[in-house]
């Protein structure tokens, strides 16, 4: 079955990435930063140049209801269809320490895809799952992850192999796409998240 526009405008704008951008991903991989901001300012930009999809601000930060009051990073309308997506940037491999007290050198912990899939991160992607899975319409909803990796390490995807089928709080899963260049240490998946099952 082919992909729908959606995944296959990201695929295109991946791609984009690598051959035009990749001075920008090279240094956010190696100043060890996530810069979620850079990404949706770019895919803003690429929607509109590239395939001609009118954004508004209605289209960014989208309530999910008025009686919840959470926001999804998107919602964009591509031929008839709208899609929720959620972005996110990880880093994989060594990260700076957050430590406030710099006179110890202490070692650089080392992250991987599972760290961003524990509940007790913070910056965790269950988080956007759960909040994309409150959404009631039928329309496709989606996590974007963006992947940077600081060292010669690829990024384990066995994780989001185990992902395949499975439920968090009732909430089904997909991953639709993943890709990962090596040599230009950058990557993403694509995460299809269904309606909560009552």
């Amino acid at each position: 079955m082919a992909n729908n526009k959606f995944e296959e405008y990201v695929g295109e704008f991946y791609n984009y990435l690598i051959d035009y951008k990749y001075e920008y991903l090279q240094l956010f991989s190696n100043l060890e930063i996530q810069i979620e901001g850079w990404f949706r300012g770019e895919l803003m930009c690429y929607f509109e140049a590239e395939k001609n999809i009118k954004l508004t601000t209605k289209n960014r930060e989208v309530r999910i209801s008025e009686e919840s009051g959470k926001k999804v990073d998107f919602k964009i309308p591509i031929d008839k269809q709208c899609y929720w997506i959620e972005l996110k940037h990880i880093i994989v491999g060594e990260q700076k320490s957050k430590d406030k007290d710099q006179s110890e050198r202490k070692k650089k912990p080392t992250y991987n895809i599972d760290f961003y899939l524990r509940d007790y991160n913070p910056s965790n992607i269950i988080i956007d799952i759960k909040k994309l899975a409150m959404i009631k319409d039928n329309w496709s909803k989606y996590v974007l992850c963006f992947i940077s990796v600081n060292n010669e390490a690829e990024p384990d995807f066995d994780v989001l192999n185990a992902l395949e089928g499975s439920e968090i709080g009732g909430i089904k899963m997909k991953i639709k796409t993943k890709k990962f260049n090596i040599e230009k240490k950058f990557g993403y998946f694509l995460l299809k998240v269904n309606e909560k099952q009552d």
